[in-house]
């Protein structure tokens, strides 16, 4: 009985690892800014003081500064390879999505031993995964480098909403977390394939055993 758990909490993890879009945890748009100079500034006229700047200064490792740099750089232009840019969507529309999946492959029965016992759930098993879990999140994908997607964004309660995740299609996360102060995800194929997205902006939640996702067409809204 355990075996038959320990499989089946092992699809349901794939599944909730689709959702999870594992990025690091750390709030990006907390990024330290120079604020100007308050007060009167006065020259450094004491020797000592400023022979003592110079020897601070030759212990700098610039080459370890210089990595850091390029280590930043690196994560603010990062963007995976299997990046889903979804197309403008032409109408409002909703439709609902099943996400049953079917299984390509056997999932063997394991023993305690870790020995294959047999077969646990046979290759054309269906599996629901929303029958046994549930997401509270909404998820709202857009192309952060269309103007009027991300405008339509800042307007949209999803900007203040706790429970709205944000999935883009294009655009710079780094840049877009920063300027909503907000984290932002990259719609990659995998999630594409679970959810069922087909153009942007789209908004989906979970409604019972199905994801309803709602595309907008922001132009259409910005006119009206």
């Amino acid at each position: 009985m355990g075996s038959n758990h320990s499989s089946q909490a092992r699809i349901i993890g794939i599944f909730l690892t689709t959702f999870a879009v594992l990025v690091a945890a750390v709030p990006l748009w907390a990024t330290a800014v120079p604020l100007g100079t308050f007060g009167r500034t006065y020259a450094i006229r004491e020797k000592d003081a400023v022979q003592e700047m110079q020897e601070r200064a030759s212990k700098i490792d610039l080459e370890k500064e210089f990595k850091k740099r390029v280590n930043e750089n690196t994560v603010k232009n990062f963007k995976p390879n299997n990046l889903v840019s979804l197309p403008r969507a032409s109408q409002d529309r909703r439709f609902t999505v099943d996400p049953t999946w079917t299984l390509d492959h056997d999932i063997p029965r394991v023993d305690e031993n870790g020995n294959t016992v047999g077969i646990l759930y046979p290759k054309g098993y269906t599996f629901n995964p929303l029958d046994y879990m549930r997401f509270n999140s909404t998820y709202v994908v857009f192309d952060a480098s269309d103007r009027n997607q991300l405008e339509w964004f800042k307007k949209s309660p999803y900007a203040t909403d706790l429970r709205a995740k944000i999935l883009l299609s294009g655009g710079n996360f780094y840049d877009t977390s920063k300027a909503l102060k907000k984290p932002a995800f990259y719609l990659t194929d995998d999630i594409v394939k679970r959810m069922g997205f087909k153009r942007v902006p789209s908004i989906a939640y979970q409604k019972g055993r199905y994801i309803e996702i709602q595309e907008v067409n922001v132009l259409k809204n910005k006119r009206g």
